[in-house]
């Protein structure tokens, strides 16, 4: 890849920098802010060159402009970082208006790319008035780097491109681990995104050693396998498991669950087989019996990835499945490779943090680069 460090930047220079600043709020306060510290080398070295450096980000999957998912607070949170004011657009023309106005060192960030109907859309025509926002662009998002969306698809294309420090990083941790590997290979894949995770796993299932599933993965292929599971949430992803064979010796599913009829906490709840949940049921969380059969998996495991809760992580009730996974980290000497915030905030609840070998800022694009090789958005910054 082009990288940072080998592209001009001198004082004046329009920085465009797309980071991945799709972290939580809460009442307007940013709750965890994991990927924008991760960002922060990149934007001290082009505050260093005096560079003029416009942020770009998504949140979110708003259907127009939503003010909850507002960039906003993430702009105030990352000035008390910096100890910098950060000028906030609402709008792209706002934006090319008064972008002449800033001085070298400043910061501006654009709103939710993802209020603009042609981020998603892999719009030309976007791409084409963001790029008049910049001298070149710079890419730190590597959680959306499996996307082809405009900002870090198509924007690269027309403006002198590079890599950032933290996809760098991420690159040359999950190639050490991708190349290098120490077996026994253990992935395990819970929480949402289905069908990118199901494709995933797909091409994992034949280069691994074990796949334990959880959330509403398991949920989608027990159902497209002909298992009840009462009224849990679930993906009909049957075009790709259709032929999947569940005796498969590497994968591993649900052998227990805890269900209840209400996945807000409030109503009973108990543990079942698989085999038993009723017609108004929800599985929320994986069973006492299932953490049995995974954490043996991960004792004896090299390389551990783990990749999203094994229920309804929010919901205290339903956590303790997750919880009691994240507790055998401890009892591993596997390199364990982690995605996504549940599993990190699980993991320093039950204090096994220094189990942890590398925390990708990434989900989805983790997974598919372990898988790949390869990620759309880091293919044209080469």
């Amino acid at each position: 890849m082009r990288l940072l460090e080998n592209l001009k930047i001198e004082p004046h220079t329009r920085v465009i920098l797309r980071t991945d600043y799709n972290v939580s709020v809460v009442n307007g306060k940013v709750e965890d802010d994991f990927r924008i510290e991760a960002s922060l080398k990149t934007i001290e070295y082009l505050l260093a060159k005096k560079a003029k450096i416009i942020i770009m980000s998504h949140m979110g999957r708003p259907r127009g402009r939503d003010k909850s998912l507002s960039l906003k607070p993430v702009a105030d949170h990352l000035e008390t970082l910096l100890n910098k004011k950060i000028l906030f657009f609402a709008d792209v023309e706002t934006a090319q208006h008064s972008i002449e106005d800033m001085k070298p060192g400043d910061i501006a960030m654009l709103e939710n790319l993802r209020f603009f109907p042609g981020e998603e859309a892999s719009d030309k025509r976007f791409a084409n008035e963001l790029s008049k926002l910049g001298d070149v662009y710079v890419d730190d998002a590597f959680a959306v780097a499996h996307r082809k969306h405009t900002s870090v698809f198509l924007l690269p294309r027309l403006l002198p491109p590079a890599a950032g420090f933290l996809i760098q990083k991420e690159v040359n941790v999950l190639d050490e681990i991708r190349v290098a590997q120490k077996p026994p290979v253990v992935f395990i894949l819970g929480g949402a995104k289905v069908e990118t995770k199901v494709k995933i796993f797909i091409k994992l299932i034949h280069k691994i050693d074990a796949i334990c599933i959880g959330g509403l993965l398991a949920n989608s292929i027990l159902m497209t396998k002909g298992i009840a599971i009462g009224k849990s949430n679930y993906e009909d992803i049957a075009q790709y498991v259709d032929g999947m064979d569940l005796t498969d010796t590497r994968l591993h599913l649900p052998l227990d669950v805890v269900v209840s009829k209400d996945p807000s906490g409030k109503s009973p709840a108990r543990i079942t087989a698989v085999a038993s949940v009723k017609a108004d049921e929800m599985i929320l969380d994986a069973g006492p019996d299932t953490i049995k059969l995974f954490s043996k998996i991960i004792r004896t495991a090299g390389t551990v990835v783990w990749n999203g809760p094994l229920g309804v992580f929010e919901i205290e009730k339903f956590s303790k499945g997750t919880r009691d996974l994240a507790k055998e980290l401890k009892n591993t000497k596997a390199r364990v490779v982690v995605g996504g915030g549940d599993i990190v905030r699980a993991i320093h609840k039950v204090g096994a943090e220094k189990s942890i070998y590398y925390q990708s800022t990434g989900g989805g694009a983790m997974l598919e680069y372990l898988a790949e090789g390869k990620l759309p958005a880091l293919d044209v910054l080469k």
